[in-house]
């Protein structure tokens, strides 16, 4: 009979472990919000969307550029040609970064989770509340559905304080997943309604409250008029991420007049991401977790890195041990 997998989050770990598994074994991804994406997300506001969380990536695994070849032939993923640069906020000084093949999803990041979810048994909107194990499965209670799910497998795709919240303590992770450190970023989006744009697409920023610059529109695919992505340092997210969104506009605005050398900044649209769990400061130092006796595993970026090929990596190995044991 052909065994049961949950896999809790629908990130780019997630729905890759899916894809590579739904094949050979019966796969439901439980993902607490409204669509899927992860920090690969984007929000739409009018004809514009804001990619708030990762801007891009690169990537030289041999594997990972074979789907993302297929994503291309799709059009889910194309390359961002734009000019990226470093600066110093100190000083305002600019360096060009070398040039890289950096990709992004088309026609928004969070295309690419799109695509990866197709075809999957996805339960949007529902948050996985409560977990027990009994005769050799797993019982999983969710908010949104009084009816109790029954696996053989569980795969936590999320990040890891959310995974020691509800993981019973016999499983016996809570000392390593307490180890790890996660840290928050903020994400400002803005729709400008008349600017003289830099010569550069997208900015790395140091010395700042901010550690990125972009203008969204200038990647493949997006419509012509001028958008945002300011996104602050970790270390100012940490001092701030309770501060009022109004606060925290003020200053994010400020710093981006500053950096830009503009008197003025005219946006129609401005809003704000918080997210509380962003890049792992410490990565765990290996693709995944894994419990044979307890047939549950957890995995992501957090494990090994803090980008999408991060993600990619720990998803690829922790399928290909699940495969084994499935089939």
């Amino acid at each position: 009979m052909m065994k049961s997998i949950a896999i809790i989050g629908a990130g780019t770990t997630g729905l890759l472990v899916a894809n590579y598994l739904h094949s050979v074994a019966r796969v439901t991804v439980f993902e607490k919000s409204d669509r899927v994406g992860g920090r690969a997300s984007s929000r739409k506001q009018g004809i514009k969307n804001f990619d708030h969380g990762a801007q891009f990536f690169t990537t030289e695994n041999i594997e990972f550029k074979r789907l993302l070849l297929q994503m291309s032939r799709q059009g889910v993923v194309s390359r961002w040609h734009g000019r990226l640069v470093s600066i110093d906020a100190n000083n305002l000084t600019i360096k060009n970064l070398a040039d890289k093949d950096r990709l992004v999803g088309t026609p928004s990041m969070q295309s690419i989770c799109e695509f990866l979810s197709k075809g999957l048994d996805l339960q949007l909107h529902t948050q996985v509340d409560s977990l027990s194990r009994r005769n050799g499965k797993w019982c999983l209670g969710t908010t949104s559905n009084k009816k109790k799910f029954e696996f053989d497998w569980l795969i936590f795709a999320i990040p890891p304080m959310q995974v020691n919240d509800i993981l019973p303590r016999d499983i016996g992770w809570s000392g390593v997943l307490n180890n790890l450190r996660m840290r928050p970023c903020i994400s400002l989006m803005g729709s400008i309604k008349d600017m003289e744009r830099p010569s550069w697409d997208g900015a790395i920023v140091s010395n700042s409250i901010l550690g990125w610059i972009g203008f969204n529109n200038t990647k493949p695919k997006r419509p012509l008029p001028i958008s945002l992505i300011a996104q602050s340092s970790y270390d100012w997210a940490e001092k701030n991420l309770d501060s009022r969104d109004s606060d925290i506009k003020i200053r994010v605005l400020k710093e981006i007049k500053r950096i830009l050398l503009l008197k003025t900044l005219n946006l129609d649209f401005c809003e704000l991401k918080k997210w509380t769990y962003a890049v792992v400061e410490r990565p765990l130092g290996k693709p995944f977790l894994f419990d044979d006796k307890y047939c549950v595993a957890s995995a992501g970026d957090w494990c090994i890195g803090k980008k999408i090929n991060s993600s990619f990596e720990s998803a690829t190995k922790l399928s290909e041990k699940l495969y084994r044991r499935v089939t």
